[in-house]
C-alpha cells in the first residue's frame, strides 16, 4: 500500500512540475514578445543603409560567400536556399533521408529612412520530390549561432562604403 502512495505521490509531483514549467515558459514566451525580443533567430539593425545596400549585401554574404541560392525574393522578404550538410541530413530525416534543405528566410522591416532590422528564421526542409509532401522544421535559436554570425556579416557588408 505504501509503494502505491508513493507512486502517486511522484506522479502528482512530476504533472504539478511540468504545468509550473509550461506556465513559466509561457509567460517568459509572452514578455519576449512584448518586449520586442522575439526577433527570429538572428536579427541585426542596419542603420545609414539604402535598401540597394542590403540587398547587395544579401546577396553577397548568402550567394557568393555561403554557398546559398536565391529561391524567392519580394518587397521585403528573401528566401535562400541550399542543401544541408550530412549532419543536418542525418539528423532531419534519418538513414532513409530523402534530402534535406537548409532554407533561410530574411524578412526586411524599415525602421526609417535608412535604417532597416533583418530577421533571419532558418528552416530544415525534407524534400520528396514534390513540394506538395515537402516537410518542414523550423530550427530552434539555441541552434542559431551560425546564422547569427551570417547575419552580422550581413550588417558589415551592408556598411561598407
Amino acid at each position: 500500500m505504501k509503494r502505491l502512495d508513493m507512486v502517486k505521490s511522484v506522479t502528482l509531483l512530476c504533472i504539478v512540475g511540468a504545468a509550473a514549467l509550461f506556465v513559466s515558459s509561457s509567460a517568459s514566451a509572452r514578455q519576449a514578445l512584448m518586449s520586442g525580443r522575439a526577433q527570429g533567430m538572428a536579427s541585426v539593425d542596419i542603420s545609414a543603409a539604402t535598401i540597394d545596400k542590403v540587398d547587395a549585401a544579401l546577396q553577397k554574404v548568402f550567394v557568393n560567400d555561403e554557398g546559398y541560392s536565391l529561391a524567392n525574393s519580394g518587397d521585403s522578404q528573401y528566401v535562400f536556399e541550399r542543401p544541408a550538410g550530412r549532419i543536418k541530413d542525418l539528423s532531419y530525416s534519418g538513414l532513409a533521408g530523402g534530402g534535406v534543405i537548409e532554407r533561410a528566410v530574411v524578412d526586411i522591416t524599415q525602421l526609417s529612412g535608412s535604417a532597416f532590422r533583418l530577421t533571419c528564421n532558418v528552416y530544415m526542409v525534407e524534400t520528396n520530390g514534390d513540394p506538395f509532401f515537402d516537410s518542414s522544421t523550423k530550427v530552434l535559436r539555441a541552434f542559431g549561432r551560425e546564422y547569427k554570425r551570417v547575419m552580422r556579416r550581413v550588417k558589415r557588408e551592408a556598411g561598407r562604403k
